[in-house]
């Protein structure tokens, strides 16, 4: 069972961090071909029997700048996560629960969620610009 300083401290040292709040932090994750990814990586406390979890969340697009339904079509084979929406944006988001997350197991979901947020920014948008 993974603790949120673990998870942070992981975070820290392995990343580069671009802000850090109580129970969140924005990370730049290396997404492949010398491009990068910006993902939040959030503690949620459900205060039940659900327990905390990490979200992983990474901007794909603009709401208005996409068509929604390219988008799902684009996104059918995500091996971690789905789509959401979160503020203005499309996001690729990821949810684990502590009780059974190991801090080294965040790694790989989350470069697979970077990554498949910027191959969905390159077909929806064409470019770089989250």
């Amino acid at each position: 069972m993974a603790t949120w300083g673990q998870v942070t401290l992981l975070l820290k040292t392995v990343y580069d961090v671009l802000r850090d709040s109580t129970d969140s932090l924005d990370v730049q994750v290396p997404a492949g071909d010398g491009r990068t990814q910006v993902v939040t990586v959030r503690y949620v406390d459900q205060g039940d029997d659900d327990g905390s979890w990490v979200v992983l969340e990474s901007p794909v697009a603009r709401l208005d700048d996409v068509d929604l339904a390219r988008a799902v079509e684009v996104s059918e084979d995500l091996l971690v996560g789905g789509l959401a929406k979160r503020m203005e944006f499309l996001i690729v988001t990821h949810a684990a629960p502590m009780t059974t997350l190991d801090a080294q197991d965040l790694s790989r979901p989350l470069a697979l969620v970077a990554r498949s947020a910027d191959r969905l920014e390159q077909a929806l948008v064409g470019e770089d610009y989250l």
